[in-house]
């Protein structure tokens, strides 16, 4: 890139000021990627400029020179000047890469927006599906707690009330044997006897 100017951009009165690219660290390090940023000034006093582009700087500044190539491109400019369809040619030449140059800037900017939103799509599903199932195994956790409590307690009240009936029949049983044996002791019965009536109870309840 070149830029050409009637003034000296850095005030060291040079003619010409060359900047490449190269890495902050490390001073010595070039990118090398052949690009160069060059300043013309019509302002300069070095002598380390050669004479052909010295006339050629002059010659942007305002100055004549004998040169063959400033002549040559003096005749052309002053053609350019006096000559209006050459002129209507280039502002139309100008105007239609300008166009074109847009045309490419909206294209680009429509399709980094489809890209975009394709990606912000996929994206979304992609994180929408993670966080789905995480919550669904959270509430399904906390779900499955609460039916197994319910469960459980449904299930223990069912097996506690099989186990106390059991229970009550085996204590009532017991209960009505030792009854037996009072009733009898008061009627004065001796103990063989109601030793082989108690067997007997104790028997049936068996069964």
């Amino acid at each position: 890139m070149i830029f050409i100017c009637d003034f000296d951009p850095f005030g060291l009165r040079r003619y010409v000021y060359t900047f490449r690219k190269f890495c902050c660290e490390v001073k010595e390090l070039a990118l090398e990627d052949g690009t160069s940023t060059i300043f013309l000034s019509t302002k300069g006093h070095d002598k380390e400029v050669s004479s052909k582009l010295k006339a050629f700087i002059d010659f942007v500044g305002g100055k004549s020179s004998d040169d063959e190539f400033i002549q040559q491109l003096e005749r052309r400019l002053t053609y350019a000047k006096h000559n209006w369809e050459w002129r209507r040619n280039y502002v139309l030449d100008s105007l239609e890469r300008n166009s074109l140059i847009y045309d490419v800037r909206e294209q680009g900017i429509a399709q980094g927006i489809e890209q975009g939103i394709a990606q912000g799509i996929v994206l979304g599903k992609e994180q929408g599906m993670a966080q789905g199932i995480i919550l669904g195994k959270e509430q399904g956790i906390v779900l499955g707690k609460e039916q197994g409590i319910v469960l459980g307690k449904e299930q223990g009240m069912a097996l506690g009330k099989e186990q106390g009936i059991v229970l009550g029949k085996e204590q009532g049983r017991i209960e009505t044997v030792e009854d037996t044996i009072r009733l009898l002791l008061q009627h004065g019965m001796n103990a063989d006897q109601i030793e082989s009536i108690k067997a007997s109870l104790l028997n049936m309840k068996g069964e």
